[in-house]
């Protein structure tokens, strides 16, 4: 588990500079993972980045990697998180342009924003199969071609592999199960 966050670096927004923007496609519509902490509900995001300030590793141990180009993870604020959602429009692949900016709040205090500009549609996919759902089968159907048999069992134990989020549900993954081996 600690090796598969490593190879996922965070882009962290707070390291992005004032005024600037950067692009990033969306790998998804939504957040890969979502749940609630200590300062309220966090959205885990996936996209893929070029150029970009990025940590590899956890917290303070994190290694800061410059000019990274691929796919990270990120959590945006709420805020941002909504403009997300509006801006992939239930599709996949859709790039955006996230600017970070400063207003003054009520008080004097200044307050981070960040602006989202839509810079591709991206592609539709199936209404009936999430994105990590449909990954899951394609990776799935990539073990079948290699020649392995996978039972039902199999197929639950690894619906719940951190690569999944966590998002797919052992009475789910049985109906994925169910959906795979009717292809055949």
């Amino acid at each position: 588990m600690e090796q598969e966050k490593q190879n996922n670096p965070k882009l962290d927004l707070k390291n992005v500079p004032l005024l600037s923007s950067f692009k990033i496609e969306l790998s998804g519509s939504e957040p890969i993972k979502t749940g609630e902490g200590q300062y309220g509900e966090w959205h885990l995001w996936a996209g893929y980045v070029e150029h970009q300030k990025v940590l590899r590793g956890k917290g303070k141990e994190g290694v800061p990697i410059d000019d990274y180009s691929g796919k990270v993870i990120f959590f945006p604020s709420q805020k941002l998180h909504e403009k997300l959602i509006t801006a992939a429009n239930d599709k996949t692949g859709v790039q955006v342009e996230i600017t970070k900016h400063v207003e003054q709040g009520f008080s004097g205090q200044p307050i981070i924003k960040y602006l989202v500009k839509k810079l591709s549609e991206g592609k539709e996919f199936s209404a009936e199969l999430l994105p990590t759902e449909r990954k899951f089968i394609e990776d799935t159907e990539k073990l079948k071609e290699s020649g392995y048999t996978l039972t039902e069992d199999d197929i639950v134990k690894a619906s719940k592999e951190e690569i999944y989020g966590g998002q797919i549900s052992p009475v789910r993954a049985k109906e994925l199960f169910s959906a795979i081996n009717n292809r055949d």
